[in-house]
């Protein structure tokens, strides 16, 4: 029972943070004003690291509650995790130094985050079928 609870918090962790993904990238694309999207982002940034971290713990939770061994599931989950937290902290570095008026760094920040953004829902779309 303890072992359900904890795959259920584990997998709401991670549905709440696909659906995150694919709020940020509705907002990438729906906002043409650069300063009302980088606000946008900014609200939602700190629940996308509160979901990875959540993820993690929950994992752990999970890792411990059911006593399996290490597996390459969970390196191969673990490395992931890492990959999406490397990620989402290289496009917040990216956002942290564009002006608001350099044009060509929006365009290319707009890019760089829907990329991450793919991939990051990719990489948990394939921990999920690789899993489940």
């Amino acid at each position: 029972m303890i072992v359900e609870w904890a795959l259920n918090g584990h997998l709401m962790s991670i549905f709440s943070l696909v659906a995150l993904y694919l709020a940020m990238l509705f907002v990438l694309k729906k906002y043409a004003n650069f300063i009302e999207l980088i606000k946008k982002i900014k609200l939602i940034a700190p629940l996308i690291f509160m979901f990875i971290f959540n993820t993690l713990f929950t994992g752990v939770i999970l890792f411990i509650v059911s006593e399996k061994s290490f597996s390459f599931n969970v390196l191969f989950m673990i490395i992931a995790l890492l990959v999406v937290f490397i990620l989402e902290i290289k496009r917040y570095k990216k956002q942290k130094v564009i002006t608001s008026y350099n044009y060509l760094s929006q365009v290319e920040f707009i890019d760089f985050a829907t990329k991450v953004y793919i991939l990051d829902i990719l990489i948990f779309a394939l921990i999920y079928l690789t899993n489940f």
